[in-house]
């Protein structure tokens, strides 16, 4: 049986983007995704946390969406699940009355999906970069030695199940993972994961064989339009975010990477399908030691003014990196309220 994962899902209006294209090689398989934001029945009567951000979502529509593909279940353990009061657990009751899973609150980390004889065990989670724990307490907020510890006790009480951790991370249109999750995506699979699934960036990161699983670290968007979003037009500044990951993985033979099948590209409400070879975005940092990796990130990727994780294991540093994050925010913020600084257009704007 093959299964589907798909990046970051946001569809804040009927036929916001035309799936007709799309249909067809969803046919017999199971889909996985990430849901960007909550699901929506009232514009009316919304209330969001901070105006001054885009605050993403998605339409009642997008469940016709998910018949169409296939998609099982969806991970809502990401940074624009609770922009909205009240919104969050509002989507949760509406997937509860439909055949679609969701995975990664705190109550609900895991979503186990059948098919015949197999058992899909989805793990959801995001990290600090991607927004914090500030109103989020619904969402599993990442913990990188609780997640080994389940994987392990999984693994140990089930050797049959297939083992998926689907996960928000990283920093947004970074091209290559940090060292810390790189680090953290290898001992997950040596703790018994079988494929380590990323999302967050908006742009494809390189996909790298370990042992006898994958990791594809982020698949960028899937559908994700650059549209209004309540009085807020959604721009990205790369042209990379165009670029868009399906990975489709068969675990009834053995465990196989099928990378990069097929790459859509998502422009002016259209999707057109474009033929990718697999090699397109194979990690050049394949076969490197944790240490290696750090220098050759270290050299070779533009950081900005956000810091390097280098390990999960040094928490003291961690919590250095969220606060230095958290104080670049708030400054963010306060410049934006102030007029000083203005990224984002609304809907008066050109």
């Amino acid at each position: 049986m093959s299964l589907i994962f798909l990046g970051d899902i946001a569809y804040p209006y009927n036929n916001a983007v035309d799936i007709k294209k799309l249909q067809h090689l969803f046919a017999g398989k199971i889909a996985i995704a990430n849901l960007e934001g909550p699901i929506i029945d009232d514009l009316q009567h919304i209330k969001v946390y901070d105006s001054h951000k885009y605050n993403l979502y998605s339409d009642t529509a997008v469940f016709d969406i998910f018949k169409a593909l296939n998609i099982r279940a969806v991970s809502v353990a990401n940074n624009h699940f609770c922009d909205f009061k009240e919104q969050g657990n509002n989507t949760i009751k509406l997937l509860a009355e439909t055949d679609v899973d969701y995975f990664g609150t705190k109550s609900k980390q895991w979503s186990y999906v059948k098919d015949k004889d197999t058992t899909y065990a989805l793990y959801g989670a995001y990290t600090y970069p991607t927004g914090g724990n500030r109103r989020r307490p619904l969402l599993n907020l990442f913990d990188a030695k609780a997640i080994v510890d389940e994987v392990k006790a999984l693994r140990n009480k089930n050797k049959e199940v297939v083992i998926i951790i689907f996960i928000h991370w990283g920093y947004e249109l970074a091209f290559y993972p940090q060292p810390a999750d790189r680090e953290w995506a290898h001992a997950i699979i040596d703790a018994g994961a079988n494929a380590v699934i990323g999302h967050h960036p908006h742009v494809i990161q390189p996909i790298e064989p370990y042992k006898d699983s994958v990791i594809a670290y982020s698949l960028g968007n899937f559908l994700l339009p650059q549209v209004m979003y309540l009085d807020k037009n959604l721009q990205y500044k790369s042209d990379k975010v165009l670029e868009e990951l399906i990975l489709e993985i068969d675990f009834d033979q053995k465990l196989i990477f099928i990378p990069y099948k097929v790459c859509y590209r998502l422009k002016e409400g259209d999707l057109i399908q474009e033929e990718v070879d697999k090699s397109t975005f194979s990690a050049p940092f394949e076969g490197f030691s944790n240490t290696d990796y750090l220098e050759w990130f270290k050299h070779n990727v533009e950081q900005n003014r956000y810091p390097i994780y280098r390990t999960y294991k040094n928490r003291a540093k961690i919590e250095l990196n969220n606060a230095y994050i958290k104080t670049l925010k708030t400054v963010r913020k306060m410049l934006m309220m102030t007029g000083i600084h203005n990224p984002i257009k609304t809907k008066t704007e050109k």
